[in-house]
């Protein structure tokens, strides 16, 4: 649940969250200092930087999570469609605890299904649309929305290289974020 707010918990943590929720937005912010960083990622930023300006970091994460949910059974060994319900319920569970601006993002990504959408082509465009419509300047999520297709071929290789990566990181970071 920690790491679905994450984004919207600016500053210091405090006692308004239990541990488990607090670690999980540490380990969301280092996931993000680690990802940002990463070669990898600076290099496919800056394949789509040219075309996608300050977007092109969100397109890279939309890329990323669109290629573990489409190919979701190779990179975890579960199901998508299990991993969505059992996220869906917690979340709920957790609901009353959200930030204020995350109610609304939330009823909207239960009533489209976009965990299951993000493992769709057609889905995850339609994601980014609805994304365009809602930041200022964003004509460049618009783009990607129309040209998916070859904004994920060019991410591909880009995720199959961090995502390992990734994966060694969190396992060493979980086990030592503190309370």
């Amino acid at each position: 649940m920690g790491q679905f707010i994450a984004d919207a918990v600016k500053g210091p943590l405090d006692v308004q969250f239990n541990v488990g929720i607090r670690k999980g937005i540490r380990l969301h912010r280092l996931i993000d200092e680690f990802t940002d960083s990463h070669p990898v990622v600076l290099d496919l930023r800056a394949k789509y930087r040219g075309e996608l300006g300050l977007y092109s970091s969100v397109v890279i994460d939309m890329i990323f999570d669109f290629w573990l949910a489409h190919e979701f059974q190779k990179h975890t060994q579960g199901q998508l469609i299990d991993f969505a319900e059992q996220a869906m319920t917690t979340l709920t569970h957790y609901e009353d605890q959200f930030p204020q601006r995350m109610h609304r993002f939330f009823q909207f990504m239960k009533q489209e299904k976009w965990l299951l959408a993000y493992g769709e082509k057609e889905g995850m465009s339609e994601v980014i649309f609805q994304m365009s419509k809602r930041y200022p300047r964003a004509e460049a999520l618009a783009v990607v929305a129309k040209d998916f297709q070859r904004f994920a071929e060019m991410g591909k290789s880009h995720f199959e290289d961090y995502w390992p990566l990734l994966n060694s990181y969190v396992e060493i970071q979980r086990s030592g974020i503190a309370e």
